[in-house]
Parts: C-alpha cells; structure tokens; sequence
C-alpha cells in the first residue's frame, strides 16, 4: 500500500506558555498531545504528517514563532514522521518581514493558517492583508483559511 500524508496534525504544548483558545470549545482535550502520541496511534501504518497551528488568544507574529519553533524542533526529531507544519500569523501587520523570517527560520514551514471566521467581510478587501497573501505566494508557501461552514 501507498504512504499517506496526514495534512491536519494538531500537536501542542501547554508548556510553551502560548493561550490555546480551543479548550474552550474542547476542554476534554485541555492537555499538550505529544507526536509519540500521534506516532503511537499510527504504527504500522505508512504515514507522515504536516503539523497544524491551534488558534491563540494571541493572533501575533510572536506567538507564531514560538509555536513554529517547536514545529520546526519536532519535526527535526521525527525521523521523518513530519514534512512539514502551517504556521499562523496576522497576514494584515508586517507581513512580508514576517513571512521571510519565518521562511528564513524554519524549513519545514509549507503555509500560514489565519483565522477568518471571526472577520468582517472587509477585510478580504484590506489591502494589507492582500500584500500578505501575495507574501505568501512570492515565499513558495500556502494560505490555509481556518472558517465555519
């Protein structure tokens, strides 16, 4: 059988200090989620993951980078169970420095995930934040859009 690539691996690390929002729509799930968990769940299977950011309470680029960094640090040690991570960040403020620093950083970074469900539906209009996207593209990285249907 073929190898699958898993495209949505949320991993976290309460340690970190970053306020996760989701336990307050999941607080069953109120715990960091190592990859050896991921890992153990998949054995024998022919998998590898990209991990996924978690929305903070925190939008900022300073968080991104925390979380980023732990990516990247798990993903090193993977042993290649991880190719890649979506970071997130604020496509509207400072982008273009801040997309090549967090392209500059992190290898294993493929795309940014920005939380547009909770905006206003001007702000696809903002052309700060159509300069990010085209950040985004100009970097080799994707835009993932976390909505609700």
């Amino acid at each position: 059988r073929g190898h699958v690539v898993d495209t949505h691996v949320h991993n976290a690390n309460l340690s970190l200090g970053l306020e996760y929002t989701y336990p307050d729509s999941f607080g069953d799930l109120n715990h960091s989620w190592p990859l050896s968990a991921y890992v153990n769940d998949t054995a024998g299977c022919k998998v590898s993951a990209v991990l996924m950011e978690l929305e903070k309470a925190d939008p900022s680029w300073d968080a991104a980078f925390v979380e980023a960094e732990w990516f990247q640090e798990v993903g090193e040690a993977s042993n290649g169970r991880v190719v890649g991570f979506v970071s997130d960040g604020s496509l509207e403020t400072e982008a273009r420095r801040n997309v090549a620093r967090l392209r500059g950083r992190f290898p294993l970074v493929r795309g940014v995930r920005e939380t547009l469900w909770k905006r206003n539906s001007s702000f696809f209009r903002d052309p700060a934040f159509r300069d990010g996207l085209a950040a985004l593209g100009d970097a080799g990285l994707v835009f993932d859009a976390l909505v609700t249907a």
